[in-house]
């Protein structure tokens, strides 16, 4: 959207300046950091504020005159973000343009224009991952096959096709099979890691209803898996809801209660971490449930354990 906007050539979408500002959620380093990267691309010169009510007092003076494109990736605090990252309208020039992208649909304001973006169609998640592992739009035939495999597994999730794509890169087609094999059976780290930080700003009481989700209760009638979870945490309902919000279950049409592939792999990654499944909270696997009664390590089991036969 970002460089689409920036190479329309009608007069309308002519900016001064345009900066994207990525994975703000994760910035360690201040607000007044964000300002300086902001105001150095914005006016095109340095830029080195040390604290945030410096870089508000420069953006709302310096820019009034600039028409701007300014995306604002991955926030979790609109009110705090916008107010030190894109104040008032009359910061800038009529026209400008602030795009805000969130995790959290709680965030949205009634008055705001939503665009949900949703998994990539077939056709855009392959040229994605043609782009990151081949450079080019028409791979070898050989690799089309495993390409297909790797693209199905990742379900539209861009985050995925990039990741995986970049580790297959100049990869001979033994290495591309091995690796396959593991990505089917091991979460890859870093998509873990960019996954699990909507999962890591969850209270406690929610993060456990999410793990129920993925461990157990996927795909199940919402009705249904409400009255589980009720009987396990206080405000499953409200819990539930919060969990929509931040994007990681919906709801189906037929009001069933599911999970992006990676997402639900994202939460059995947590629940396995400990490597004996006497430790872990939850067990569904009949392997892991056979080596906890083998063992007679049941006793540390912290919550449930389900088993399909």
């Amino acid at each position: 959207m970002f460089d689409t906007l920036l190479g329309r050539r009608d007069s309308s979408y002519q900016f001064d300046g345009a900066c994207f500002l990525k994975d703000i959620k994760e910035n360690k380093r201040g607000m007044h950091s964000l300002q300086n990267i902001l105001l150095s691309e914005l006016l095109r010169e340095n830029a080195n504020y040390n604290n945030e009510e410096d870089g508000k007092h420069q953006m709302s003076s310096r820019l009034r005159c600039k028409k701007v494109l300014i995306v604002l990736d991955d926030i979790d605090d609109k009110d705090h973000y916008l107010e030190y990252l894109a104040g008032d309208l009359d910061w800038f020039v009529n026209g400008s343009r602030i795009i805000v992208t969130t995790r959290d649909k709680h965030l949205i304001g009634k008055n705001d224009v939503i665009y949900e973006v949703t998994a990539l169609p077939d056709h855009e998640s392959i040229q994605l991952f043609y782009q990151h592992t081949f450079k080019k739009d028409v791979p070898d035939e050989c690799f089309k096959e495993l390409s297909f495999e790797v693209i199905n597994h990742a379900k539209g999730l861009p985050l995925a096709l990039k990741v995986w794509g970049s580790s297959l890169y100049k990869r001979d087609i033994t290495v591309w099979k091995s690796a396959i094999e593991q990505m089917k059976n091991n979460p890859n780290s870093k998509i873990v890691e960019k996954l699990k930080i909507s999962y890591d700003g969850l209270e406690s009481m929610k993060q456990e209803i999410f793990l129920d989700i993925a461990c157990f209760l996927r795909g199940d009638k919402k009705d249904y898996n409400i009255q589980v979870l009720e009987s396990c945490h206080f405000g499953a309902e409200y819990g539930l809801d919060v969990l929509i919000e931040k994007s990681l279950v919906f709801i189906t049409e037929d009001d069933e209660i599911e999970v992006h592939d990676l997402i639900q792999e994202m939460g059995r990654y947590i629940v396995n971490l400990p490597k004996d499944p006497g430790e872990r909270s939850r067990l569904w696997l009949t392997k892991d449930f056979e080596d906890v009664m083998i063992n007679n390590t049941v006793s540390k089991l912290n919550n449930a354990i389900m088993l399909n036969f």
